[in-house]
Protein backbone atom coordinates (compact mmCIF):
# COMPACT_ATOMS: atom_id res chain seq x y z
CA UNK A 1 0.00 0.00 0.00
CA UNK A 2 2.84 2.34 0.72
CA UNK A 3 4.13 1.54 -2.72
CA UNK A 4 0.81 2.66 -4.29
CA UNK A 5 0.83 5.98 -2.44
CA UNK A 6 4.37 6.73 -3.62
CA UNK A 7 3.48 5.92 -7.24
CA UNK A 8 0.34 8.05 -7.05
CA UNK A 9 2.29 10.92 -5.56
CA UNK A 10 4.96 10.57 -8.23
CA UNK A 11 2.33 10.43 -10.97
CA UNK A 12 0.51 13.50 -9.62
CA UNK A 13 3.81 15.40 -9.39
CA UNK A 14 4.75 14.53 -12.97
CA UNK A 15 1.31 15.58 -14.23
CA UNK A 16 1.52 18.90 -12.36
CA UNK A 17 4.94 19.65 -13.87
CA UNK A 18 3.64 18.80 -17.36
CA UNK A 19 0.53 20.96 -16.91
CA UNK A 20 2.50 23.93 -15.65
CA UNK A 21 4.96 23.66 -18.54
CA UNK A 22 2.11 23.49 -21.06
CA UNK A 23 0.27 26.47 -19.60
CA UNK A 24 3.45 28.53 -19.25
CA UNK A 25 4.34 28.16 -22.94
CA UNK A 26 3.18 31.23 -24.78
CA UNK A 27 3.06 31.58 -28.49
CA UNK A 28 4.82 34.58 -29.97
CA UNK A 29 2.47 37.16 -31.45
CA UNK A 30 3.40 39.23 -34.51
CA UNK A 31 1.36 42.39 -35.17
CA UNK A 32 2.04 43.02 -38.84
CA UNK A 33 1.33 46.15 -40.83
CA UNK A 34 -1.28 45.55 -43.53
CA UNK A 35 -0.94 46.65 -47.15
CA UNK A 36 -3.54 49.36 -46.51
CA UNK A 37 -1.53 50.64 -43.54
CA UNK A 38 1.70 50.60 -45.56
CA UNK A 39 0.05 52.97 -48.07
CA UNK A 40 0.90 55.72 -45.57
CA UNK A 41 4.59 55.22 -46.39
CA UNK A 42 4.84 57.73 -49.21
CA UNK A 43 8.64 57.84 -49.41
CA UNK A 44 11.42 55.79 -50.99
CA UNK A 45 15.02 55.41 -49.89
CA UNK A 46 17.33 58.10 -51.33
CA UNK A 47 14.36 60.13 -52.56
CA UNK A 48 15.06 63.85 -52.71
CA UNK A 49 12.25 66.34 -52.45
CA UNK A 50 12.63 69.92 -53.61
CA UNK A 51 10.41 72.58 -52.06
CA UNK A 52 10.08 75.96 -53.75
CA UNK A 53 9.12 79.14 -51.93
CA UNK A 54 5.96 80.79 -53.26
CA UNK A 55 8.10 83.92 -53.50
CA UNK A 56 10.30 82.01 -55.95
CA UNK A 57 13.60 82.96 -54.37
CA UNK A 58 14.31 80.02 -52.04
CA UNK A 59 14.50 76.27 -52.59
CA UNK A 60 14.94 73.69 -49.87
CA UNK A 61 15.93 70.07 -50.40
CA UNK A 62 14.79 67.30 -48.08
CA UNK A 63 16.31 63.85 -48.55
CA UNK A 64 15.11 60.45 -47.39
CA UNK A 65 18.36 59.18 -45.93
CA UNK A 66 17.15 55.93 -44.40
CA UNK A 67 14.18 53.60 -44.68
CA UNK A 68 13.71 50.82 -42.16
CA UNK A 69 11.19 48.10 -41.48
CA UNK A 70 11.31 45.78 -38.50
CA UNK A 71 9.76 44.67 -35.23
CA UNK A 72 9.88 46.01 -31.68
CA UNK A 73 9.69 43.29 -29.06
CA UNK A 74 7.52 43.53 -25.98
CA UNK A 75 7.64 40.20 -24.13
CA UNK A 76 6.29 37.57 -26.53
CA UNK A 77 4.73 40.22 -28.77
CA UNK A 78 6.45 41.68 -31.82
CA UNK A 79 5.04 44.96 -33.18
CA UNK A 80 5.95 45.81 -36.77
CA UNK A 81 7.09 49.31 -37.70
CA UNK A 82 8.27 51.12 -40.82
CA UNK A 83 10.23 54.35 -40.81
CA UNK A 84 11.60 56.89 -43.29
CA UNK A 85 14.18 59.31 -41.90
CA UNK A 86 14.49 62.80 -43.45
CA UNK A 87 17.35 65.25 -43.58
CA UNK A 88 17.17 68.90 -44.58
CA UNK A 89 20.09 68.96 -47.01
CA UNK A 90 22.35 72.03 -47.10
CA UNK A 91 20.81 73.23 -43.83
CA UNK A 92 22.45 76.44 -42.64
CA UNK A 93 19.94 77.36 -39.92
CA UNK A 94 20.22 74.47 -37.45
CA UNK A 95 20.97 75.27 -33.84
CA UNK A 96 21.47 71.59 -32.90
CA UNK A 97 22.40 68.78 -35.27
CA UNK A 98 19.04 67.06 -34.66
CA UNK A 99 17.13 70.11 -35.95
CA UNK A 100 17.71 69.12 -39.56
CA UNK A 101 16.17 65.64 -39.19
CA UNK A 102 12.64 64.28 -39.11
CA UNK A 103 10.84 61.02 -39.81
CA UNK A 104 7.64 59.33 -40.87
CA UNK A 105 6.98 56.44 -38.49
CA UNK A 106 4.29 53.76 -38.89
CA UNK A 107 3.65 51.27 -36.10
CA UNK A 108 1.24 48.44 -35.33
CA UNK A 109 0.84 47.76 -31.59
CA UNK A 110 -1.73 45.04 -30.93
CA UNK A 111 -4.80 46.27 -32.85
CA UNK A 112 -3.74 49.91 -32.83
CA UNK A 113 -2.13 51.52 -35.88
CA UNK A 114 -0.35 54.86 -35.67
CA UNK A 115 1.38 57.20 -38.13
CA UNK A 116 3.71 59.82 -36.69
CA UNK A 117 5.41 62.67 -38.55
CA UNK A 118 8.24 64.87 -37.45
CA UNK A 119 9.88 67.25 -39.94
CA UNK A 120 13.12 69.23 -40.00
CA UNK A 121 12.68 72.49 -38.04
CA UNK A 122 9.09 71.55 -37.11
CA UNK A 123 8.40 71.84 -33.36
CA UNK A 124 6.13 68.82 -32.78
CA UNK A 125 5.61 65.19 -33.70
CA UNK A 126 2.09 64.76 -35.10
CA UNK A 127 -0.06 61.62 -35.04
CA UNK A 128 -1.74 61.67 -38.46
CA UNK A 129 -4.40 58.94 -38.42
CA UNK A 130 -6.56 60.73 -35.86
CA UNK A 131 -6.48 64.07 -37.69
CA UNK A 132 -9.42 65.25 -39.80
CA UNK A 133 -9.09 64.95 -43.57
CA UNK A 134 -9.47 68.08 -45.64
CA UNK A 135 -9.03 69.20 -49.24
CA UNK A 136 -6.32 71.67 -50.24
CA UNK A 137 -5.13 73.23 -53.45
CA UNK A 138 -1.36 73.44 -53.61
CA UNK A 139 0.12 75.24 -56.61
CA UNK A 140 -2.99 74.50 -58.69
CA UNK A 141 -3.20 70.80 -57.77
CA UNK A 142 -6.13 69.56 -55.65
CA UNK A 143 -5.38 67.11 -52.86
CA UNK A 144 -8.37 65.43 -51.19
CA UNK A 145 -6.47 63.54 -48.45
CA UNK A 146 -4.73 66.36 -46.57
CA UNK A 147 -3.95 66.37 -42.86
CA UNK A 148 -3.24 69.97 -41.88
CA UNK A 149 -0.74 70.09 -39.01
CA UNK A 150 -0.71 73.52 -37.40
CA UNK A 151 2.02 74.04 -34.81
CA UNK A 152 2.09 77.83 -34.99
CA UNK A 153 1.78 78.10 -31.20
CA UNK A 154 5.06 76.17 -30.77
CA UNK A 155 7.09 77.57 -33.68
CA UNK A 156 10.07 79.86 -33.06
CA UNK A 157 13.42 80.82 -34.58
CA UNK A 158 14.84 77.33 -34.12
CA UNK A 159 11.68 75.43 -35.12
CA UNK A 160 10.51 77.86 -37.78
CA UNK A 161 8.17 75.57 -39.76
CA UNK A 162 4.70 76.39 -38.41
CA UNK A 163 2.29 74.43 -40.62
CA UNK A 164 2.52 71.27 -42.76
CA UNK A 165 0.11 69.95 -45.41
CA UNK A 166 0.44 66.15 -45.44
CA UNK A 167 -1.11 63.92 -48.11
CA UNK A 168 -1.45 60.22 -47.35
CA UNK A 169 -0.60 59.44 -50.97
CA UNK A 170 2.21 61.97 -51.60
CA UNK A 171 3.59 62.84 -48.17
CA UNK A 172 4.40 66.46 -47.35
CA UNK A 173 3.15 68.60 -50.23
CA UNK A 174 3.56 72.03 -48.64
CA UNK A 175 4.74 73.77 -45.49
CA UNK A 176 4.76 77.30 -44.15
CA UNK A 177 7.33 79.05 -41.97
CA UNK A 178 6.89 81.68 -39.25
CA UNK A 179 7.71 84.41 -41.77
CA UNK A 180 4.62 83.56 -43.84
CA UNK A 181 6.55 81.90 -46.67
CA UNK A 182 4.94 78.79 -48.12
CA UNK A 183 7.06 76.09 -49.71
CA UNK A 184 5.39 73.70 -52.15
CA UNK A 185 6.83 70.42 -53.34
CA UNK A 186 8.28 70.40 -56.84
CA UNK A 187 9.51 66.80 -56.81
Amino acid sequence: MNYLKVNKLLLVSIMMVMMSSITSCKKEVYNKLTEAEMEWMAYDTNEQMVFQSTLGNVRQRIGVIEKTKGYRRSGDTYNEFSRSKFEHLEDTSMVHLGDKFGELFLEKVNDTFGVYLSWPHFPIEAELTSMPITTAIVKGQTFTDIRLIDATAFANGRFYISTIWYSKQYGVVQYEDIFGRKFYRLS
